[in-house]
């Protein structure tokens, strides 16, 4: 019988902790000439099962008109692995004809059986191996050499980037933390009794943002000369006003973090800029009542962020103030 397939391997089937028989559709001659493998997915890895410990095999009684059968595992493989069959017939010639002997066609079916499946096997393998060019010089160790070389250069190369990545990064995080430690200082509220406006300016720490030697004779909250971060007020230089409202009631949010207080009626919120050297933003607060209104700015620091300051001295700082008439502008730290 001749043999009809080219295939010699069932599989990967996949487990699923209960399924233990899969079938296979290739010849072999004996039980022991399959070979069944189970793979972990994740890491690919690989057991050469035993014969009887692990599993059994039942063959077709017919291996020409229904070459296979079928291997049952004696445990159910898992999910996360994969069952896959195969042939492992020996690399042996055990048949012998003699002069004057008989002569029978299922010998010599058999015999050319067993080298069409031995020739199978190597194919198998071979075509699952790395493979140079018939013409090349190279040899298949050093192929495998280049290739290992080339990815532990990528390696490298890429190691290298993503460490200039991560140095860049960490200097544009000390940039932005230096900018932002000289916006303002701690939880506070601003307000003023009257006049037609009245102008916050950029809240800081003590001299401009671009001026780091002021801050180095700060007092440490944390310990060493610029430990810790000092500015709690968000949006301290009234840079993000995202709402851009035309008018804002009493306790309604203006500039980001930042909301409204007024004695009655609506005031009006805007953002000036490049006011002057050092002071790149300040915040307006206009009313326009016929009688003069009390009004006032407050951002609400959360809990989280300030509680290490319980029972410690915190100051609050705004670089300029600008009011249209006389008035009295108070500040609170609540």
């Amino acid at each position: 019988m001749t043999i009809q397939t080219e295939d010699r391997k069932a599989g990967p089937f996949p487990g699923d902790g209960v399924t233990v028989n899969f079938d296979f559709e290739f010849k072999v001659f004996a039980e022991t000439d399959v070979l069944v493998i189970q793979a972990v997915t994740a890491t690919g890895a690989e057991t050469e099962k035993t014969i009887t410990t692990d599993y059994t095999v039942t063959l077709n009684p017919n291996q020409e008109s229904s070459p296979g059968g079928r291997v049952t595992m004696l445990v159910a493989p898992p999910a996360g692995q994969t069952i896959t069959l195969t042939s492992e017939v020996p690399n042996l010639q055990g048949k012998t004809i003699t002069s004057l002997g008989g002569f029978f066609p299922q010998v010599l079916n058999d015999a050319l059986d067993r080298l069409t499946v031995l020739v199978q096997q190597v194919r198998r393998d071979v075509v699952r191996s790395v493979k140079v060019n018939l013409s090349s010089t190279t040899t298949p160790d050093q192929l495998l050499a280049d290739i290992n070389n080339s990815v532990l250069a990528a390696d490298a190369s890429a190691a290298a980037a993503a460490g200039s990545a991560v140095a860049a990064a960490g200097s544009a995080v000390a940039a932005d933390a230096s900018a932002f430690a000289a916006d303002a200082s701690a939880d506070a509220a601003a307000a003023s009794e009257a006049g037609a406006a009245a102008v916050l300016a950029n809240a800081a720490l003590k001299g401009n943002n671009n001026d780091i030697t002021a801050l180095l004779a700060l007092r440490s909250i944390n310990g060493g000369q610029l430990a810790g971060l000092r500015n709690l007020v968000i949006n301290g230089g009234f840079r993000v006003n995202q709402r851009q409202a035309a008018s804002n009631a009493d306790d309604t949010y203006a500039h980001d973090r930042w909301y409204v207080l007024t004695q009655s009626g609506d005031i009006a919120v805007s953002t000036l800029t490049d006011v002057e050297n050092g002071t790149p933003g300040m915040a307006r607060l206009t009313q326009s009542q016929a009688v003069a209104q009390r009004m006032g700015y407050a951002q609400i620091i959360e809990g989280k962020d300030c509680k290490h300051l319980r029972g410690k001295e915190v100051t609050f700082r705004f670089g300029r103030k600008r009011l249209s008439s006389s008035a009295n502008v108070r500040i609170a730290v609540l």
